[in-house]
């Protein structure tokens, strides 16, 4: 699956004999390309992926989520205190609740800088990806 994310974030990059990018349209293409011995698997481990993921997120990750609780503290503070939350608290509670929904859901996702991209090998010239 970390090979899938990689692929859908533009990780691996296939060139024609001319040396233009050509651009998959899904991994299942690149998928048939690999049975049909056109391709080969890329030889990179998903600790290899993971590896070059963007190391200061840590510590962005750590500020949002102490602004995150401070946040939600303070919103069931002023509720259970009987005080009211104007609409636009209530709103970003509601989005806080959905984005901590996402993020719990995809946070296994390694993040990716773009400029370490890896060519794949092709083994035969003779096809189009369109």
């Amino acid at each position: 699956m970390t090979h899938e994310f990689f692929f859908v974030m533009d990780g691996f990059t296939l060139r024609d004999s001319q040396g233009t990018p050509i651009r998959l349209r899904n991994f299942k293409e690149f998928g048939s390309l690999v049975k049909e011995g056109k391709l080969e698997w890329p030889a990179i481990t998903q600790d290899e992926i993971n590896n070059r993921s963007i190391k200061g997120l840590h510590f962005l990750s750590d500020v949002l989520l102490v602004q995150t609780v401070w946040f939600i503290y303070q919103a069931v503070y002023r509720g259970a205190n009987g005080l009211s939350l104007a609409q636009i608290e209530v709103a970003t509670l509601v989005c806080v609740v959905l984005a901590g929904l996402v993020y719990s859901m995809c946070g296994v996702n390694p993040p990716f800088r773009g400029a370490s991209r890896l060519p794949l090998v092709n083994m035969s010239h003779s096809f189009e990806a369109t």
